[in-house]
């Protein structure tokens, strides 16, 4: 026989509270129905003031003056394959580019003009298209924690080196201290790079979830529509984050190291070179983008925090996401 003497008398939609009453005692409470799901008199209720609790103590406020499951901001399955793989692929494209950027090479020339490029750009071009695949999917929030990893651990990865590059070589010559810190001069790359990494990629996060998150509000989900948005989000961002990247490590790697008109050589190779990399892939990175949201049922819709705190750090503004994942997106 089932025992249910508590019941349910009110519910204040706006605030979430169930107003309950004992059958047995006449005594009555007004609690937050997620406060009361999670004691252990929810058995107390019937199977039907149950499932009624269970649905209030799942919804509140979203950014959208909606409502969502407090669960929703997570994927709605533990597939996170692609995540992982992206991550990965963000970590070894930002080491090798560190191992490489000092290093300048010769495109040839037009109309007398020497075309100078950085070695790295030909791989850390691709962090863009990485890091706007992530904040597309994932969201800033994730991004950070990812593009904060990153950077520390490739910090991690230099500080072995050198450690390394002390020890005592068999023959005499020490070649990781030779050709990293010596010739390649990588500890100056990595702290220039280090830098124009952190606030290229926060702005390039930033403003791909901005322009996520209005378009969201003002327009909804139109599938025909939305891989061309996403396009547009990934060559607003890419054009100005590409911009500031290339204007930071290219005066402070090459500053006093080769003349003025050189650097603005390298800067505008570097920048034409990154903005044709997403130009080029944009129309096969929307489609990837769009796949991995089904694949994992994730579509994270987020407006980034105005605090200067959150340019780095692993906290996730849950108050600024939702998973606005629909069943309707295709491949």
């Amino acid at each position: 026989m089932e025992v249910s003497h508590y019941k349910i008398s009110n519910i204040d939609v706006n605030s979430g509270k169930v107003e309950f009453y004992d059958t047995l005692t006449k005594k009555g409470a007004f609690v937050l129905a997620s406060d009361l799901y999670q004691q252990d008199r929810m058995d107390l209720f019937s199977e039907a003031d149950q499932r009624i609790i269970a649905f209030y103590a799942g919804r509140q406020d979203t950014m959208f003056g909606k409502q969502r499951l407090v669960e929703q901001f997570k994927p709605k399955t533990t597939r996170q394959s692609s995540l992982i793989i992206l991550v990965a692929l963000y970590a070894v494209i930002f080491f090798v580019s560190n191992l490489t950027g000092s290093t300048l090479i010769n495109l040839g020339s037009i109309g007398g003009v020497l075309i100078i490029a950085p070695a790295a750009i030909f791989v850390y071009s691709l962090t863009f298209l990485v890091d706007s695949l992530l904040t597309e999917i994932y969201g800033f929030s994730i991004v950070r924690r990812v593009y904060t990893t990153v950077a520390l651990m490739s910090l991690f990865a230099l500080l072995c080196l050198y450690g390394l590059s002390k020890l005592p070589a068999h023959d005499g010559g020490n070649y990781i201290s030779e050709l990293l810190f010596i010739k390649g001069d990588i500890l100056r790359t990595f702290i220039i790079s280090f830098v124009s990494f952190l606030v290229a990629e926060y702005i390039n996060t930033s403003i791909i979830s901005r322009l996520k998150y209005y378009s969201r509000k003002k327009y909804g989900f139109e599938e025909a529509k939305e891989r061309k948005r996403i396009i547009a989000r990934f060559l607003i961002a890419t054009s100005i984050g590409t911009m500031i990247d290339s204007l930071i490590f290219c005066f402070g790697v090459f500053l006093f190291v080769v003349p003025i008109q050189t650097i603005l050589i390298v800067v505008m190779t570097q920048y034409v070179i990154k903005l044709s990399y997403d130009i080029v892939v944009c129309t096969f990175s929307s489609k990837l983008a769009m796949y991995i949201k089904r694949l994992e049922k994730t579509d994270i819709v987020e407006l980034p925090s105005n605090k200067i705190t959150n340019i780095v750090g692993f906290k996730i503004d849950s108050d600024r996401c939702v998973n606005a994942f629909s069943e309707q997106i295709s491949t």
